[in-house]
Order: structure tokens, then C-alpha cells, then sequence
């Protein structure tokens, strides 16, 4: 009867013991877990990006996301470059050089004093991880950004490769080349498009696929653009149409060649500008005698290319 009633008496403390202890640590949990991100969002209450030695991560609605603790007072997203305009390629160019990306899991940040030659380091929002054993010197910037995430970046060894930012980073082209950039084509969503890049290894230029894959020849000219046939190259400021084992289509040398469509742009070295059809080789239209000083645009109008000449329409030609 005594060892019944003890039982009985065991069982009630047991009880308690759990009906009070239980909630104290649903409390601890909540307190370690929840009301720091609750406290630490009401410690920057005008949602300032860099606020009391931290950086800030917000959705547009005003949802605290993480926080990054900064080691140096120049700590904050990392610069873009833009390098394409040393050479001669027909890229997109950006109107702003700083790099905007979208607020993602994963983003950029440079966290050191020194102003000349910083690197970058990829920081995990979510995971509060900094990558800092992988810096980056640079990471191109065209401002309207890289179809599927895609980020062409450069090692502290100068070499470049490409990377995909989902909830990760993902290698997509080893750090192999001394230039990697892309044409000025476009998809639906106005980003560039990312199935064929512009590379130099060395003196040589080759297009490579996003698998890395050589696709041309490599050749001794800077590739300036192309299309699924042929494409153009410059050296020592002249121009050819080559396919991609690099033999010269037109046998002519020229002061400047572009793509309209699929016809080209030629700036031949008598000083002619005038439109060909790529595929027969003919002259559409008459040829105009211009000045080297002469502003040249064409444009696309439906059926119709339109040859501005110092913002002044000069000839308008029907295509098919």
C-alpha cells in the first residue's frame, strides 16, 4: 500500500515537473531563436544597409533576412567591372558601373580597407557563411545582368571563369582565360544571353560553349561579334567575316564591321558604307561616300534598314 502510495506520489511530481519545465523550454528555444531575430530587427529600425558595424539584408517589404558582421569600415556589396570596352566586342554597356545585384540567398561583399585592388567573397544570407578562402578580383558587370544567375567572375590570379548563383554557387567554366565576355544579344526577360561566350587564352580568341566546349578555331583577331555561321573579327583595326575555322568570307579587308539582323554593316576601306546580304554577297541599295568624322547608325524598321548618317536619315532599304 506505502509503495502504491509513493508511486502515486512519483507519478504526480513527474507531472508537474513536466507541466512546468516543459513550457520554460519552449521559452528558452523561443528566446535563442526567435526573439534575437526579433530584437535584432528592432535594433536598426530605419532598415539602414550599413548600421552599427553590420550590413542588413532586406526583402522589399521590410522582412529581416540575415545579417553580415563586418571586420573593416569599407564593408559592403563588392563593385562591378565592366572590361569590355578595352577590346572591340560588341557587348551590351552598362549606364551604372556599380554592381546591383538581386537580392538572392547569395550575394557579393567586399570587407577590407585597402582602396586599390579589393577582392570580393560570396556571403550565404541564410547560412550567415562568408567564402572568403575563394576571393574574386572582379565580377563583370553589364547592369542588366546574365541569364540563369550566371556571373562571369575573375580569381586573384587574374584568371576568369563563370559561376552559377542559385541557393549555391556552382562551377560552370574552370578559371582558365584571360578574358571571358559576351555579345550584346538578349533574351525575352532583357537579360544577356549566356550559350556562347568570348574568350582569350593567350594571344589567341575562341567561342566556347557554356560547357566549355571550343566551338572555333583560335584565332589571332579579337572576335567582335558572331552569329551561327560566321563571324567578325578585328586586328590592328581591321575587320573580316570568317567562319568558325577562320577563313575569310569576303576576301576584303574594312574599316568597320556589324551585324544588322542578318545582314552586315560595311565600312569598306575606300571609305564606302553600305549594306550586304551575308549569305549572297550582295550590295543592297547604293554605296554612301562618308567622312571617317560621319556618325553612322543603322536601324531595323519592320522590313526596312534604315541608314542614319550624323542622326540624319540617308537611304532606307527593303528586306525581306
Amino acid at each position: 500500500m506505502t509503495n502504491r502510495k509513493e508511486q502515486n506520489i512519483a507519478k504526480i511530481i513527474i507531472i508537474l515537473l513536466f507541466v512546468v519545465l516543459f513550457p520554460m523550454g519552449i521559452f528558452s528555444v523561443y528566446s535563442k531563436i526567435v526573439v534575437p531575430k526579433e530584437s535584432e530587427s528592432l535594433a536598426n529600425p530605419n532598415h539602414e544597409f550599413f548600421y552599427q558595424g553590420k550590413l542588413w539584408f532586406y526583402t522589399e517589404n521590410g522582412t529581416l533576412l540575415g545579417t553580415y558582421t563586418c571586420e573593416t569600415t569599407k564593408c559592403g556589396y563588392a563593385t562591378g567591372s565592366y572590361d569590355d570596352a578595352k577590346y572591340l566586342i560588341d557587348s551590351y554597356e552598362p549606364t551604372d558601373a556599380e554592381l546591383t545585384l538581386p537580392l538572392q540567398s547569395m550575394v557579393f561583399l567586399r570587407d577590407q580597407n585597402e582602396t586599390e585592388n579589393p577582392t570580393y567573397f560570396l556571403y550565404d544570407i541564410e547560412k550567415q557563411m562568408a567564402s572568403k578562402s575563394l576571393p574574386f578580383s572582379s565580377v563583370k558587370n553589364y547592369g542588366i545582368g546574365i541569364e540563369d544567375s550566371l556571373y562571369i567572375v575573375e580569381n586573384t590570379e587574374h584568371k576568369f571563369g563563370v559561376i552559377q548563383l542559385t541557393n549555391q554557387m556552382n562551377p560552370v567554366i574552370p578559371f582558365q582565360y584571360d578574358f571571358i565576355g559576351l555579345p550584346n544579344n538578349k533574351n525575352e526577360e532583357g537579360k544577356i544571353i549566356s550559350d556562347t561566350f568570348i574568350v582569350q587564352q593567350g594571344e589567341t580568341w575562341s567561342l566556347i560553349s557554356r560547357s566549355n566546349a571550343s566551338l572555333t578555331t583560335p584565332m589571332n583577331g579579337q572576335i567582335v561579334s558572331f552569329q551561327k555561321e560566321n563571324l567578325i573579327t578585328a586586328s590592328d583595326g581591321v575587320y573580316h567575316l570568317v567562319n568558325y575555322k577562320g577563313e575569310d568570307l569576303l576576301q576584303q579587308d574594312f574599316k568597320k564591321l556589324s551585324y544588322i539582323g542578318k545582314y552586315l554593316n560595311c565600312y569598306d576601306e575606300e571609305g564606302f558604307f553600305y549594306i550586304m546580304d551575308i549569305e549572297t554577297q550582295n550590295v543592297l541599295g547604293e554605296k554612301i561616300l562618308i567622312d571617317e568624322k560621319d556618325k553612322i547608325r543603322t536601324t531595323m524598321n519592320g522590313k526596312r534598314i534604315e541608314i542614319y548618317i550624323n542622326e540624319n536619315l540617308q537611304n532606307a532599304i527593303n528586306v525581306s
